[in-house]
């Protein structure tokens, strides 16, 4: 797969992890069932491209050795949100805090993990949870 490489040192912003607008202002808890198929259309159709970024902001290309992968990159992500770009200092106690580009770069660890679950067990699949709000 070709892929474009990003310089970390050129690259200040990672993409945030931001759903439409009009889902994002009312909150999840506040969403019809209509919102929640939309929001849930709108991840379907970005994760892929989101897991592609975080690949090439890393700068890594997937060998197939899936643990040598995880081990890898779990250690590039480690080592990318411990640079200010990707935190804050708390001001109660100084303690790092993941901000916006942190938390994106966090999530979009995780649908690597989800697709390379999916690659393992195609039976796997993504659906919206029923149940309470809470």
């Amino acid at each position: 797969m070709n892929r474009v490489k990003y310089s970390k040192q050129e690259m200040t912003e990672y993409p945030l992890f931001t759903p439409p607008e009009s889902l994002a202002v009312k909150g999840t808890k506040n969403w019809t069932k209509l919102e929640a198929q939309a929001y849930f259309d709108w991840f379907m159709e970005v994760r892929k491209q989101r897991v592609s970024n975080f690949l090439d902001f890393i700068r890594y290309d997937l060998t197939g050795n899936i643990e040598h992968d995880l081990v890898t990159i779990s250690q590039e992500l480690f080592d990318t949100v411990n640079t200010p770009d990707f935190y804050s200092i708390r001001e109660i106690d100084g303690a790092k805090k993941l901000n916006d580009y942190g938390l994106a770069i966090a999530a979009d660890m995780g649908l690597l993990l989800a697709q390379l679950l999916e690659e393992l067990k195609p039976s796997l699949y993504w659906k919206i949870g029923k149940g309470p709000k809470s």
